[in-house]
């Protein structure tokens, strides 16, 4: 502004020099009028701006881009001007989501996964919506940016006592696979032999079988064992706390069948809670176990431990075995087991399990031998098509081979064979503790 004064100025007192030079050359003015040139020439120069200047004063603002013309601008990109361009604003607060008109500061919420109102909540306050189905009156919520369902809408039927689709009928047209077994003295244990299928608890039956009899409340499992010539605890050992150094210990060793065929025929793990269960009747600070998972590749779990609690996890570890792959290749797995064994006075015994053959160049022959040399006992046990003639070969000493027909006898299969090595009946509880039977395959000393 100051420039544009003395610019002006300038060219005034140019114009006046100019006009004065010419009265001192010229004729006087005998006229007694003023000059009306001199006059128009100072009007024009004060009144007459050009096309480029102006001397308007204004009060410039800060206006910002709405590109959405929701009439909500962004701050990014503001300008100051004294006239609103065109696609500005000045209103506060700030727009957002300036690509989307339908989101703005004030907009109505809606149910869709966006902050509509821009105040950095989602789908905050949306109305409930009231419905009915055949189970009953229920609400639609707003859920993951969509309205949901009824809350009451009917569902699969599935095998658990519940009327799920609202039909009017429970557990129709389901798998039932729970087995609920015959508690007849009511001590919470069931027998294994004695047992229904159901989706609801029946009076008289319980889900945790195990009893070894199920007509006496105090002989269950975990009962104490007391020194009355009975197996209170059901562990498969007549008083065994009273003789428990009595037997020998022994080095088990579980090489099972992780291959791809066992998802299919023991698609429920049985092979994996018969070995819990084996551990539960483990003699802890006595025996000990080890754990050999194979399919394509095995893998040796650890290392022998008669710590209940570290074998139990031993076994989940094998069950989710991630090395093993699809294949069965027996030999390497069972060779493997057989030179996992220490020197020291523990007997030997290799548990192994399989649903396959095998197609290793391992024979079934060399491994008996092998196992033989180490004095490692072989117990084989087949599931379903599993190679007998192969398995049959390959045990050895006490061991023997059991075929499986269904994966369900699994734990029957590994408990008894486990307690028929180790010693079992007494005739008294005496300091003599004078045996008077030993099971077969049992290999105690007095």
């Amino acid at each position: 502004m100051l420039e544009k004064i003395i610019r002006k100025s300038v060219i005034i007192s140019s114009v006046l020099t100019n006009l004065i030079a010419c009265s001192d050359t010229s004729s006087p003015n005998t006229s007694s009028q003023p000059d009306s040139t001199f006059h128009y020439s100072i009007d024009s120069i004060l009144t007459n701006k050009s096309d480029t200047e102006t001397y308007d004063i204004c009060n410039k603002k800060t206006y910002f881009p709405d590109k959405d013309g929701d009439g909500f601008g962004v701050k990014e990109g503001n300008i100051h001007a004294c006239v609103k361009p065109e696609s500005y604003v000045d209103t506060f607060p700030f727009d957002c989501n300036d690509d989307n008109k339908k989101v703005y500061p004030g907009a109505k919420e809606e149910c869709n996964g966006v902050d509509d109102n821009c105040n950095g909540v989602t789908d905050e306050d949306i109305p409930v919506g009231y419905c009915k189905t055949a189970c009953g009156e229920g609400q639609i919520i707003c859920k993951d940016g969509k309205m949901q369902e009824c809350t009451t809408q009917p569902k699969q039927e599935l095998c658990d006592c519940l009327d799920n689709n609202c039909n009017g009928i429970t557990d129709e047209n389901v798998e039932i696979t729970t087995k609920y077994y015959k508690d007849n003295d009511g001590d919470g244990f069931g027998d294994y032999n004695d047992y229904i299928l159901s989706c609801c608890p029946k009076e008289g039956y319980v889900k945790i079988p195990g009893d070894c009899n199920d007509n006496d409340i105090n002989i269950h499992p975990g009962a104490e064992e007391i020194c009355n010539g009975k197996d209170d605890n059901c562990d498969g050992l007549i008083d065994k706390k009273y003789n428990i150094k009595s037997c020998l210990s022994y080095d088990f060793i579980f090489v099972i069948d992780n291959s791809g065929s066992m998802g299919w025929n023991d698609k429920n793990n049985n092979r994996y809670k018969g070995l819990k269960e084996v551990v539960n009747v483990l003699w802890e600070n006595d025996d000990r176990g080890l754990m050999v998972p194979f399919g394509d590749k095995y893998e040796i779990i650890n290392s022998f431990t008669s710590n209940k609690s570290e074998l139990s996890q031993n076994i989940d570890t094998a069950q989710s075995c991630k090395t093993c792959g699809w294949g069965t290749m027996i030999g390497p797995a069972v060779q493997a087991g057989i030179n996992q064994y220490e020197q020291n006075s523990q007997k030997r015994v290799l548990f192994l399990l399989t649903d396959g053959d095998t197609g290793d160049i391992i024979s079934p022959t060399s491994l008996n031998q092998l196992a033989t040399k180490n004095n490692v006992e072989i117990c084989a046990f087949g599931l379903g098509d599993a190679n007998g003639s192969y398995l049959n070969t390959l045990t050895t000493g006490i061991g023997d081979y059991q075929k499986i027909y269904s994966a369900n006898d699994i734990p029957k299969f590994f408990i008894n064979s486990y307690l028929s090595i180790k010693c079992s009946t007494y005739e008294e509880c005496s300091t003599s503790k004078k045996w008077i039977e030993k099971k077969k395959k049992t290999i105690c000393g007095i």
